[in-house]
């Protein structure tokens, strides 16, 4: 990775990845298996690519008016692809990490959507 990604991950994990405090929020959220499973992770996995696209996301959030960039979307797409790699393979279709990487793709989904949503959103009130 090169250092936007480093930045974006770092930001990532020291906003949204952190283990919640309470009881409840450990049996109901995934984001506390996020940093175990990313650590454990080959550079080039489904995980790894999701998390990179949702990092990279959310770090541009914070420093641009528009989320979405052309970097943030070549990991999404190549996360995608990986998880369709993935699904193909019997050993590797039931694991955790696939499951998180779906569900990182679909925040990423709703994040890159946001604005667009929003706006739609205030059109349609009138």
């Amino acid at each position: 990775m090169q250092k936007t990604e480093d930045c974006a991950i770092s930001f990532y994990f020291a906003s949204y990845g952190k283990a919640p405090d309470n009881p409840y929020e450990q049996l109901t959220g995934f984001q506390n298996l996020i940093y175990p499973l990313f650590g454990l992770a080959a550079e080039d996995s489904a995980l790894k690519l999701s998390t990179v696209a949702l990092a990279t996301l959310f770090f541009n959030t914070w420093n641009a008016p528009h989320p979405e960039n052309p970097l943030s979307r070549s990991y999404y797409v190549k996360a995608l692809a990986a998880i369709k790699h993935q699904l193909t393979q019997k050993d590797k279709c039931t694991d955790d990490d696939i499951i998180v990487s779906i569900l990182l793709l679909g925040l990423f989904e709703v994040g890159a959507a946001g604005p667009k949503m929003q706006a739609s959103t205030y059109m349609n009130r009138n």
